[in-house]
């Protein structure tokens, strides 16, 4: 029985600190990973996922609650209306998060190309931390290049069961962190961006690159 509790702490300190890390997703990426960091990153991230699914931190019980699970099957089939258009982007549109802060990626007109927009809400004096990036799909992998506050930021994400994975490199450090996928795109202007000309700005942007909220039928 100790040594079933002691196992049963590493692993609840393990997805503690997997749920820690976006907290920290607006400090900057310095580079992508490289082809080798990726691939031991994405191996670790499926052989976590058993563990994320038993833990109600990153949503392992969230669609049985009736609310909850409406809004899965909204976002489900929003994905499934622009993989007819799409499928390389598909499988990444919604907005993905592990607490405070999110991260909402849009469909576009041109192919291939989605709009991130990574949302960071103030709190406990802490100001808001928002901005806006253009990402490509390719293999599997969306790739963007931000814009945090602390100067450009790299990053990779990946597709695994219902989690997105983000991948970055921080002080020369690859890591990986789980985000979970609790709600569909709403209109992209969050009332927590108090910075009404950055606000202007992700207007600007996101108009700029042929983005919207709507199903593929409805541009």
């Amino acid at each position: 029985m100790k040594g079933r509790s002691i196992v049963g702490l590493i692993v609840n300190l393990i997805i503690l600190g997997i749920c820690s890390l976006p907290a920290f997703a607006q400090i900057r990426s310095e580079r992508y990973p490289t082809d080798r960091e990726i691939q031991r990153l994405i191996a670790e991230f499926r052989n976590d996922i058993p563990s994320f699914r038993r833990s109600s931190d990153l949503g392992g019980d969230y669609l049985k609650h009736p609310r909850q699970k409406q809004l899965f099957e909204q976002v489900k089939l929003f994905e499934r209306a622009w993989s007819q258009v799409d499928p390389a982007v598909a499988p990444f549109l919604g907005t993905w998060n592990a607490g405070a802060p999110d991260w909402s990626i849009y469909p576009s007109t041109t192919r291939g190309r989605v709009c991130v927009i990574f949302n960071q809400p103030s709190r406990g004096g802490t100001p808001n931390n928002s901005y806006f990036s253009l990402g490509s799909v390719s293999n599997g992998q969306l790739r963007i290049k931000g814009e945090s506050f602390t100067g450009e930021s790299y990053r990779i994400f990946i597709r695994e069961s219902n989690y997105l994975g983000g991948m970055s490199v921080i002080d020369n450090r690859p890591g990986i962190s789980a985000y979970v996928w609790r709600s569909p795109l709403t209109n992209f202007i969050q009332s927590s961006i108090t910075d009404s000309q950055k606000t202007s700005r992700i207007i600007q942007q996101f108009k700029a690159a042929g983005c919207t909220v709507s199903l593929p039928s409805q541009r």
